[in-house]
């Protein structure tokens, strides 16, 4: 055999590897575009989630504790539903180039961009487009070029699009007080809608004292006050209120919230809960939620919902710590 002829077997050769690579790369349907989950038994220790208004970096640390922007501590619930997403995520149906025109093109849906790492290595990056098109809330692609799908996670029904959040309050603790007995210097209370019940707490040595007014309350019950205290230990909000617009916000804020609680620790600055109430409906008398109350601390600017599950145990009245 000639090298003439040799020389152009391995150029032909060459060219059909060349083209099976392309078309396997390229074709319609080829994995390079159609896998989103990370590989089988990976670790994810690093997700960045970004778009032009922002983006978030959620890292887990040496001692295995997921942080926000390296600084908050990441809520576990959170990281979790990620984490199951990122494992579990497939493919329900194509989207065509019609579809992606009309709900992401047309109405200029921005994407956010999610890259996944173990350590250093790159295991997955994709392109996120919310919309509500489809139940689950999102159209995703591998990259600009890439055909589009809508994606969901087996079993799971929901809108799996709400964890790609850029913003970084999305992923911190939803904890509005949590101190320790220990820690509490005073605690005030005062109740808008009747005045008679409000109050102030404070440290006496190692007990607290009831005191209204300026005026100390001797007859209170310590036992009752200290077992008040431990309820700060913890108290959470269900979540933040993204979904409100700017004049809905000012006209809560410009309005006397129904009760305030301060929280003055022993070392830091005072901690001010404001709640207000909240009514749903469009009519001109809308009902009152006797589930949820709207509430906002001065650590942010955003207001959150508050369960009264979860802060009924804080809504006392100053007769409530007087001896029976």
């Amino acid at each position: 055999m000639s090298r003439k002829m040799i020389l152009s077997i391995i150029t032909g050769l060459a060219a059909l590897v060349l083209l099976l690579f392309l078309a396997r790369e390229h074709r319609p349907f080829g994995r390079s575009e159609t896998v989103f989950a990370v590989p089988e038994g990976s670790e994810i220790t690093h997700v960045i989630i970004g778009s032009e208004r922002g983006s978030v970096a959620l890292e887990k640390n040496d001692g295995g504790e997921w942080m926000v922007n390296g600084a908050e501590e990441a809520r576990k619930g959170s990281i979790l539903f990620i984490i199951k997403i990122l494992n579990e995520i497939s493919i329900k149906s194509p989207v065509s180039p019609e579809l992606f025109r009309d709900e992401i093109s047309l109405k200029g849906i921005e994407a956010v961009k999610v890259s996944v790492y173990n350590n250093r290595r790159l295991l997955r990056s994709f392109m996120v487009y919310k919309t509500q098109s489809n139940v689950y809330g999102n159209i995703m692609k591998k990259n600009e070029r890439s055909l589009p799908f809508i994606v969901y996670v087996p079993g799971y029904d929901g809108d799996i699009s709400v964890a790609f959040n850029t913003n970084p309050l999305y992923w911190q603790n939803f904890v509005i007080f949590n101190s320790l007995p220990s820690s509490v210097k005073s605690v005030g209370f005062v109740n808008r809608s009747d005045t008679s019940s409000s109050f102030m707490l404070l440290r006496k040595g190692d007990d607290f004292i009831l005191s209204v007014n300026g005026k100390d309350i001797e007859e209170a019950d310590k036992e009752k006050i200290r077992r008040y205290i431990t309820y700060f230990i913890r108290v959470p909000f269900e979540n933040w209120a993204f979904d409100i617009t700017e004049r809905e916000k000012s006209e809560i804020e410009s309005s006397d919230p129904a009760y305030e609680i301060t929280l003055t620790p022993v070392n830091g600055d005072p901690v001010t809960l404001k709640l207000w109430r909240r009514y749903t409906g469009t009519g001109p008398v809308p009902a009152l939620d006797t589930d949820r109350l709207w509430g906002k601390s001065q650590k942010g600017d955003n207001l959150f919902i508050v369960r009264y599950f979860d802060i009924d145990p804080l809504l006392r009245k100053r007769s409530d710590f007087l001896s029976d």
